[in-house]
């Protein structure tokens, strides 16, 4: 990945949400309550979040960006992110979904830049174009600026995904640095592979990346307007923000709030939400599946992560770091090891991954 850019490519004004909450259940045995997704280095040296947080300082200032996680998390990020400022690592005391976070993010950058921007993205996804994706934001992030607006930034599908969830887009109704703009007509949820075949073969329906831009009054202004149980709790943390009283009242906060996605609760009811599309090479990487496609493959479609003796063995991810796999005649496997745990399954089910995650939780709360 490109290395950040220079002091005078950095826009002073934007800010970083990176939300880095989730457990990533369908990384089981790697991932697990105490060691998220976002914590995990499957892609390379760095993990996920600090690959999220290279990738966003090429665009805004180190001392601008945010990370909102959970506050078991808390000291890993820091661990992670050292060379971001302690005090912009903001602890959840329990997840509540993306409205909550973005809100509690907003307040907070609303009381350093009442005028400020911010750009939200999760803290796990695989970007395989550093310029491209500059160039997407940077354009968005006039828009959300100037226009005033809700930006999303959907993505060019590469095929009929029924994993994702769509964005419906309308004409262009303008051009920013170069990037067409465009007006949603509506956010779709996941279909079945027929619908997605259908919005593939239309050529308007965007993946929805869950990337978005913003500024900070406008967001926290429509969480007011349709939302208005977690607005008025957000309220009573931004009045406690810089006291001695803001853990206790974010704790006693949260327990009332209701877990929605900011696109259930504020994007799929607003008005002349803009989107912009990004063709940077995007995954939210949402399992062992999708990160094998991402890795250099051998000879035979293998992606091996350990010491491989392979007879007839096509298609297989396998992930024993250190230790030595013997295959014979299997096909389209993940393999998965660590030091806790054995996972074998059929690629096209590692969807399911996430029960067996699930399973376990119940398990240990009995």
């Amino acid at each position: 990945m490109a290395e950040p850019g220079n002091p005078q490519d950095l826009v002073p004004w934007l800010y970083a949400a990176v939300m880095a909450g989730g457990k990533g259940k369908r990384f089981w045995p790697e991932s697990c309550p105490e060691h998220p997704k976002p914590l995990l280095k499957i892609l390379g040296e760095e993990s996920m979040l600090q690959l999220t947080v290279r990738r966003i300082s090429g665009i805004v200032p180190k001392q601008n960006i945010l990370v909102v996680t959970n506050q078991m998390y808390s000291t890993q990020v820091r661990e992670h992110l050292p060379e971001i400022p302690a005090e912009n690592i903001i602890a959840e005391p329990e997840g509540r979904d993306t409205a909550a976070c973005i809100g509690l993010a907003a307040i907070y950058i609303r009381k350093i830049d009442s005028d400020g921007v911010m750009l939200v993205t999760p803290a796990d996804h695989f970007i395989c174009n550093q310029g491209r994706f500059s160039d997407v934001i940077r354009a968005a992030v006039e828009v959300a600026r100037l226009e005033n607006r809700l930006v999303t930034i959907g993505i060019l599908p590469t095929g009929p995904e029924t994993g994702y969830g769509y964005i419906h887009r309308g004409k262009p109704t303008s051009r920013c640095q170069g990037e067409k703009v465009y007006l949603v007509k509506e956010f779709v949820e996941k279909p079945d592979r027929q619908r997605a075949e259908q919005y593939l073969a239309q050529g308007n329906y965007l993946w929805n990346s869950g990337i978005f831009l913003w500024k900070a009054s406008a967001i926290l202004e429509m969480i007011e307007e349709y939302m208005p149980a977690l607005a008025q709790g957000l309220a009573q943390i931004e009045k406690a923000l810089a006291t001695e009283r803001e853990d206790q009242v974010i704790a006693d906060v949260y327990k009332e709030f209701k877990a929605i996605s900011i696109d259930y609760g504020v994007m799929e009811k607003a008005e002349a939400v803009a989107v912009l599309a990004g063709d940077f090479g995007w995954s939210d990487v949402g399992s062992w599946t999708a990160l094998s496609e991402l890795l250099s493959q051998d000879e035979n479609g293998n992606v091996v992560q350990a010491s491989h003796l392979g007879i007839e063995t096509e298609g297989c991810f396998i992930r024993c770091p250190g230790r030595l796999v013997a295959t014979i005649g299997v096909k389209d496997l993940v393999i998965v090891q660590t030091e806790q745990a054995l996972l074998v399954c059929p690629k096209h089910r590692t969807q399911e991954v996430k029960k067996i995650a699930e399973m376990l939780e119940e398990q240990k709360s009995k």
